[in-house]
């Protein structure tokens, strides 16, 4: 049986060529899609509470004509209200942006080196961030509720960050390194996540107290909190959100008001599904509409064939597993050169999912744990191994329905 096949593939080069080729392009464009989507979507690493997670974070302090008096994020006093609202059931972490990054999305700051200065990605937080995003300690812990109420300048920083400030990841656990003519000791060592994660990722994770005096923002009318909330009841806290801005603009009399301008956003970034579920569809059908009919003229060049094999004796089922197994052969080929072709393809075209490629410092890079999402790929292979297979074997099997002197003469014809 593997003698047949292989003899198939030097007779039939042109034709497993193309067959191979065209089943991992329509493989490849799929699980491109499906990876992106993954990457975007699901739980990975570190935040493998995404469909819990939600974040609260852009305030606007609207005047009565509507217009825009003064913007930023959410006040002490909002914040302890909410956390006393939700309770326990809920974890709440505030993050303070020191300052922005062209996008708004990432916080920046320099190393001072001797030799030359880098700019890394940080991130002013407390505890319950570590609580909320579930990072990989290497060696050490998180900084302490200690160390954020007494301001200490501790910070956990990622082992690539590590490897590059003091040339190994281990054993650097209360080490010092200057940051803003300010000097931080490691407090713990992390696995860096993607910087594709935008909710998580950064190179040194501070506590906010320990941000520089003249870069602390005074509370007014909206204040310093970026809020991520961990919770299973989203309906709980949409109303205690409601509730705290209620109370806020009824216990205002100069007609400002609270305006929470993104709203309750999840940890899932929102994409245009529908569309992505037809650049899908699309990718799927139309390769293996071609495939089907490039098998169908294979079939009708195999008919002499056929009929000389049941000449000779061999059996209506045999004949139609020898097309199956050639197919599924030729379709599992194509389909791990696809799967192979879109884990390069993802990991060389990453950086065109965030400007943080910007930054010298950052490595965008695509975990191991979110280039693969078995299901997706056993779902797209089997839909082009089903869709082959059914090309090849509906016309086989009309013809071999037909008496073998039938399927002679019409070849000749």
């Amino acid at each position: 049986m593997f003698a047949e096949f292989r003899h198939k593939l030097k007779t039939q080069r042109l034709f497993c060529t193309v067959y191979v080729l065209g089943t991992a392009l329509s493989v490849a464009s799929v699980m491109l899609l499906v990876i992106f989507l993954h990457i975007r979507l699901s739980p990975v690493y570190p935040e493998v509470n995404r469909p819990d997670t939600y974040i609260l974070d852009d305030a606007v302090w609207l005047e009565e004509d509507h217009n825009e008096n003064e913007s930023g994020c959410l006040t002490n006093a909002f914040t302890d209200s909410l956390r006393a609202m939700l309770g326990p059931d809920a974890i709440i972490s505030s993050t303070h942006p020191e300052f922005y990054y062209e996008n708004y999305e990432y916080f920046t700051a320099d190393i001072d080196r001797p030799d030359f200065p880098i700019q890394i990605v940080t991130r002013f937080t407390d505890t319950d961030f570590f609580r909320i995003y579930e990072f990989e300690f290497l060696e050490g812990a998180p900084f302490t509720e200690a160390d954020l109420s007494s301001g200490l300048r501790r910070a956990v920083i990622t082992d690539r960050l590590a490897r590059r400030l003091f040339g190994t990841d281990s054993g650097v656990v209360g080490r010092e390194f200057p940051l803003n003519r300010a000097t931080f000791t490691v407090a713990g060592v992390v696995r860096e996540g993607s910087v594709l994660c935008k909710a998580s990722f950064a190179q040194v994770y501070m506590p906010f107290t320990s941000m520089f005096e003249s870069r602390k923002k005074v509370e007014c009318c909206v204040g310093n909190n970026c809020l991520t909330i961990l919770t299973h009841d989203r309906g709980k806290l949409e109303a205690a959100v409601d509730e705290l801005v209620r109370r806020h603009d009824s216990a205002v009399s100069d007609g400002h008001r609270l305006w929470l301008r993104s709203g309750i956003t999840t940890g899932v970034t929102h994409l245009v599904m529908p569309l992505f579920a037809l650049l899908i569809a699309l990718f799927l059908v139309v390769p293996s509409l071609n495939l089907s009919g490039l098998i169908a003229g294979d079939m009708d060049t195999r008919l002499a064939e056929m009929g000389i094999r049941k000449t000779f004796g061999a059996r209506r089922g045999r004949l139609l597993r020898r097309i199956i197994l050639d197919n599924v052969a030729l379709s599992t080929i194509g389909g791990f050169i696809g799967l192979a072709l879109a884990w390069v393809g993802m990991s060389s075209w990453a950086w065109r999912f965030t400007s943080s490629n910007r930054l010298p410092s950052v490595d965008v890079t695509v975990n191991p744990d979110m280039l693969f999402s078995f299901g997706i790929f056993a779902a797209a292979f089997l839909f082009c191994l089903l869709v082959n297979v059914a090309s090849s074997l509906i016309p086989a099997w009309w013809s071999l329905r037909k008496p073998a002197v039938m399927a002679l003469n019409e070849n000749k014809r």
